[in-house]
């Protein structure tokens, strides 16, 4: 646990972690392709937010951020620091538009070591979940004093699968249950995935309700929504096609891994 000066009072819980870059692969395998979108939008004009943060331990530092368009439903967020007068790329992740709102409550943050960037967790009904909090750097205030309540979610996918389960069953061993064995061919779930370091990356499985196809960065990819349960509403995700199965149709059942991230609404 992290103490600060009063005026940087955390009223949620509050750690400081080292962070877990989810590299870039889930846009595009081309990483000179990214190199040179993130240049030429950051050398091009238009709107621009400039702040003053803590950043990585080295006191105030002049943060610029700009919001890259991908595609009319997918941006990329790109923060660039001011060391020894030079701008600098400190990070990029991207963001989905046009997702659904979940009513929850802020628990804690855990905050990356760069200052800027974060995990934000919240519980949903009897669910916790943590996404990657793309608007920290901007919200941080609004973030440690914890009175957020509304966010929106999304996932970006880095595998989809289609009908994960189907077949599978699970047997009672209960003698006095009416059901010897229960389908797991619908079932809705939203774990994290225990094989990744990362903090913000799950496995969700859900029904189709909404399905097109996208460009990013000149590769094609799907853009859906599934409904899940455990937020009792739906999820919107962009994967790579080459990364699906094959193309999911409407109320079918699929199974994502992916990174969820998020941000706050109230």
């Amino acid at each position: 646990m992290l103490f600060r000066k009063k005026k940087d009072e955390k009223k949620v819980g509050f750690k400081s972690i080292q962070g877990e870059s989810h590299g870039y692969h889930f846009i595009t395998d081309d990483e000179n392709v990214l190199k040179q979108f993130i240049v030429k939008g950051v050398n091009e004009g238009g709107p621009a937010v400039r702040v003053k943060r803590e950043f990585a331990g080295m006191g105030t530092k002049e943060i610029l951020g700009k919001m890259l368009n991908i595609n009319k439903s997918l941006s990329l967020s790109v923060l660039l620091v001011k060391l020894d007068g030079e701008w600098t790329l400190a990070t990029a992740y991207p963001i989905l538009w046009k997702t659904s709102k979940i009513k929850g409550k802020l628990k804690k943050i855990y905050e990356w070591d760069n200052e800027i960037e974060a995990n934000a967790e919240i519980r949903v009904g009897d669910a916790t979940f943590v996404f990657f909090a793309t608007d920290y750097f901007l919200g941080k205030t609004d973030y440690l004093k914890g009175a957020l309540n509304e966010f929106s979610l999304w996932l970006i996918g880095y595998r989809l699968w289609i009908h994960p389960f189907k077949g599978k069953k699970i047997k009672m061993n209960n003698r006095d249950s009416p059901f010897r064995e229960v389908s797991m061919e619908e079932a809705e779930i939203f774990l994290p995935l225990p094989e990744s370091p990362a903090l913000d990356d799950y496995y969700v499985t859900g029904r189709v309700t909404e399905i097109s196809e996208v460009n990013v960065l000149n590769e094609p990819a799907y853009l859906l929504k599934i409904h899940n349960s455990a937020i009792d509403n739906e999820l919107s995700v962009v994967v790579s096609k080459k990364h699906a199965e094959r193309k999911p149709s409407k109320n079918e059942m699929v199974g994502i891994a992916g990174w969820l991230e998020g941000k706050y609404l109230s």
